[in-house]
Order: C-alpha cells, then structure tokens, then sequence
C-alpha cells in the first residue's frame, strides 16, 4: 500500500484505499497511443472505481498515480489533458 501526500499538506494518508470515504482516483500517463491519457474515477474503493470502466480500459490502468482522500482533503485542486495527434 502506498503513502499519499495530502496536496497542499505536509500530512501524509497512511491508508488512501480504506472502503469508508470517496475518493478520487487519478491515473496520469496511461491510455497512451502518440500522447499520454489521463483517467479519472469517483468511488469508495480501488476496486469499484477500475469497475467502472470498460476492462479493455481497466486493464491498461494499473496502480492509480495519486489518491485524494474527498472527507480529509478540502484543497481545491485542477487538472487537465492536453489533445494529442
């Protein structure tokens, strides 16, 4: 199980996969053909939320990149992809 520092913290969540909270989970670099993709998904655990894409998808995903934690982590954040070609 990984660490996760908390954005914009010094904190850091020792169980980012625990089943009691949502959380979104951010995969970067993956669903790659020219350029790198990016997946996102809300859910309570890792589990439901690679169960909500296709399995072609969830396959290609492997360990999230980050997990922010919806209950403890009141930091606005962005992000965005960028088209390829």
């Amino acid at each position: 199980m990984q660490r996760v520092l908390l954005p914009g913290t010094r904190k850091y969540n020792s169980d980012p996969y625990r089943e009691d909270k949502m959380k979104i989970f951010v995969w970067e670099g993956v669903l790659s053909d020219y350029t790198d993709g990016m997946a996102v998904a809300y859910a309570e655990t890792l589990e439901d939320a690679l169960g909500k894409f296709d399995d072609y998808i969830a396959d290609q995903l492997g360990a999230p990149t980050t997990v922010i934690d919806c209950d403890t982590d009141k930091n606005a954040f962005t992000a965005y992809v960028y088209g390829g070609g």
